[in-house]
């Protein structure tokens, strides 16, 4: 809930560093609508690595904080982009596709690749036995000690599928590149 709530100060601070900074930037060089953008993102990348694997929330929430900000560079300028790159007739469709696309690959792919990939890691954690059966519903039923084992191995596939996922950003910035 603490993430959540800063990260949505953070998300208007990248916005506006997005839209304002980069409009500022792009007066001296149009190609700041990109760089921006590439940079936000390839910044991005180890903040969240960093963060996902400190060992204290405050500390966590500091670091992935900064990594937020930076990650919403991109979204302004992409969306000004994909507004100046069509005539005016185009405009609600180029919106509609760059919405679909974000809202298809960003919101509904990556939270099922998040959780596809913290069922593997946590599998890999948990050393005593099946993570899938052992772990389900009735793994308080095993005992307190066995239950602490399966919500650590939970937690450990949590923190390297969002590593994992957080190393895309990178991919993404070459993609603006």
């Amino acid at each position: 809930a603490l993430l959540g709530t800063l990260a949505g100060a953070a998300m208007a601070s990248g916005l506006a560093l997005g839209g304002f900074g980069v409009d500022w930037a792009a007066r001296s060089d149009r190609r700041w609508y990109v760089w921006g953008p590439a940079l936000g993102l390839m910044l991005s990348a180890p903040l969240f690595v960093l963060g996902f694997v400190q060992p204290g929330l405050v500390s966590a929430v500091a670091v992935l904080m900064g990594g937020h900000v930076l990650l919403f560079i991109y979204y302004t300028p992409t969306l000004a982009m994909a507004q100046n790159m069509v005539g005016a007739n185009m405009r609600a469709s180029s919106g509609f596709a760059v919405a679909l696309v974000l809202g298809l690959v960003g919101i509904g792919l990556g939270p099922t690749l998040v959780g596809i990939l913290s069922d593997v890691f946590a599998r890999r954690a948990f050393m005593a036995g099946d993570f899938a059966s052992l772990c389900g519903k009735g793994a308080v039923a095993h005992g307190p000690l066995f239950a602490q084992e399966c919500e650590h191995a939970s937690a450990t596939g949590l923190r390297h599928a969002l590593v994992a996922m957080s190393l895309l950003l990178l991919w993404a910035a070459v993609h603006y590149l």
